[in-house]
C-alpha cells in the first residue's frame, strides 16, 4: 500500500528526464539573454555618445548580431547538451559533419536507444521486442534500476493477436485505452506495461516498446521519433542479415554443382552382356547403379523437377546417399531404391517433385525389368522411337532380342541408352 502511494505521489511530478530537459532549455536561454545584452552594451560601448539616434542604433545593431550569431549559438548548444545527457540519437546537431553522427543501427537501439526510451517514458522499467527472423521470431530485452539484459526466448511469449492489434496503434496505445480487449489487457499485464508503442514501416510491425508510464504528449513525440527511427534499423539489419544468408547459400550451391558435374561425369560400369552408354549430361538427371551379392545389377535414374539455385545441393546429397547405398553389401530391389530416393527427398523438405526411373537386370539375360514415376521420362527402342515400352506405375520387362537397343529420355533430351552385347 505504502509503496503504490509513494508511486502515485511521485508521478505527481516530472520525470528525470523532464527535468534534465527543462534545465537544459532554460539554462541555455539564460547564456542567450546574458550574450544579448553583453553585445546590446557592447554595441553601446562603440557607438559615440554624441550621436543622434544612438539608443535606436544600438537596439538594431543587437537584434542583427543576435538573430546572427546567437539564435543559431542557442541551437547548437541546446542540441548539444541535450545530446550528450539525454539521448544522442534523438536530437540531431545541424553543425555536425554527417560522417561524425551516431549511426542507427540495431546494436545501438538494443544498447543505447532502449534505455534512452525507458526514461524518456518516465518509468523506471521498460521491455524492447525486436523482430530478427521473419516471420515471427522475436528477442525480448528488459531495462531496470539502469540495467539491461536479454530475455530467454521461453521466459516471454509474443502472441500473434498482439502483434496484430499494435499494427493500428502507430501512435502507441495504453492500457486504459483496452475496453472491449480483455486478451489485449491480460497480454499488456504479462509485459508489465501500461503503455506500448510498436516499431513499424511499411504498414509492418518489427517490434515495440513496452513502458510502465504513460508518456506525456511532447515525451510522445519523441518516442515516435525514435519508433520510427528503431523500425527502419530493425527493417535494414533483416535485409542485410537475408543478403550475407543469400551470398553464403549462393557459394555453397555453386559448390555443390561442381560436385554434381563431376561426380555425374564418371564412367558408367561395365557388364558382361549389357552395355550402358551416357548421351546427356543433364544436371537435374541422378544416375547410380547397384551390383547384388546374387548377380542382379539395379540402377536407378532420379530427376528434381525444380531447377532453382537449390536443387545443386538436394541434388549432390542425393547422390552420394546413393552412391553411398551402393557401396553397401546389402540387397536391393526395385522397390527399396524407390523407398531410398523417396526418405532422403523427405528429410531435405524437397517439396518441388521428383521422377524416377528404377531398373534391375541379370548379366546372364537379355531382359531388364523397370518401374517408372513420372510423366518426363519415356523409355523407348530403335525400331519405333516415338513408342514408349512402359507405363507409369507399372513394372515392365523389356526383352532386348526383340528391342536391340533401348533408349531412356527424360524430356527430350537422350539419357542412356542400353543394348545388349
Amino acid at each position: 500500500m505504502k509503496e503504490k502511494l509513494a508511486e502515485s505521489f511521485f508521478s505527481l511530478f516530472p520525470s528525470d528526464y523532464r527535468v534534465k530537459s527543462i534545465v537544459i532549455t532554460v539554462g541555455v536561454r539564460i547564456i542567450s539573454i546574458l550574450l544579448t545584452l553583453s553585445i546590446y552594451f557592447y554595441v553601446g560601448y562603440l557607438i559615440p555618445k554624441g550621436i543622434d539616434f544612438s539608443l535606436q542604433i544600438r537596439m538594431v545593431g543587437t537584434i542583427v548580431i543576435s538573430v546572427i550569431l546567437i539564435v543559431p549559438l542557442q541551437e547548437f548548444l541546446e542540441a548539444r547538451i541535450k545530446k550528450i545527457f539525454l539521448s544522442e540519437y534523438l536530437f540531431d546537431d545541424l553543425l555536425e559533419p554527417n560522417g561524425a553522427k551516431p549511426r542507427f543501427e540495431i546494436n545501438a537501439l538494443i544498447s543505447k536507444v532502449f534505455p534512452d526510451m525507458v526514461k524518456i517514458s518516465g518509468s523506471k522499467y521498460g521491455r524492447l521486442a525486436i523482430l530478427i527472423r521473419e516471420p515471427a521470431d522475436y528477442e525480448v530485452y528488459t531495462y531496470f534500476n539502469g540495467r539491461r539484459r536479454k530475455i530467454k526466448p521461453k521466459s516471454v511469449q509474443i502472441k500473434d493477436r498482439l502483434l496484430n492489434f499494435l499494427k493500428d496503434k502507430k501512435h502507441g496505445i495504453s492500457i486504459g485505452e483496452l475496453l472491449g480487449h480483455s486478451e489485449i489487457n491480460d497480454d499488456f499485464l504479462e509485459l508489465k506495461a501500461n503503455f506500448v508503442i510498436p516499431f513499424i514501416f511499411r504498414e509492418r510491425i518489427f517490434g515495440f516498446l513496452a513502458v510502465t508510464n504513460i508518456p506525456s504528449p511532447e515525451d510522445l513525440l519523441n518516442l515516435k521519433v525514435l519508433a520510427s527511427k528503431s523500425a527502419i534499423a530493425v527493417y535494414n539489419h533483416i535485409l542485410s542479415s537475408q543478403v550475407v544468408l543469400h551470398k553464403k547459400y549462393k557459394r555453397e550451391f555453386e559448390i555443390a554443382n561442381r560436385i554434381e558435374g563431376l561426380i555425374f561425369t564418371s564412367k558408367v560400369p561395365i557388364f558382361k552382356s549389357f552395355k550402358f552408354e551416357a548421351h546427356q549430361k543433364d544436371p537435374n538427371v541422378l544416375v547410380e547403379f547397384f551390383k547384388n551379392e546374387d548377380g542382379e545389377c539395379l540402377f536407378i535414374l532420379l530427376a528434381l523437377k525444380s531447377t532453382k539455385v537449390g536443387s545443386g545441393l538436394v541434388s549432390s546429397h542425393v547422390l552420394g546417399k546413393m552412391y553411398s547405398q551402393s557401396l553397401l553389401k546389402r540387397k536391393h530391389n526395385l522397390s527399396s531404391l524407390k523407398s531410398i530416393a523417396e526418405e532422403m527427398l523427405k528429410k531435405l523438405s524437397w517439396e518441388e517433385g521428383y521422377e524416377l526411373v528404377v531398373g534391375s537386370f541379370r548379366e546372364d539375360t537379355f531382359r531388364l525389368t523397370f518401374s517408372q514415376t513420372g510423366k518426363n521420362f519415356k523409355i523407348t527402342n530403335d525400331i519405333d522411337p516415338t513408342k514408349s515400352l512402359i507405363s507409369v506405375g507399372w513394372r515392365y520387362t523389356v526383352d532386348l532380342q526383340e528391342n536391340p537397343v533401348i533408349f531412356i529420355y527424360y524430356k527430350s533430351d537422350k539419357i542412356i541408352s542400353i543394348q545388349n552385347i
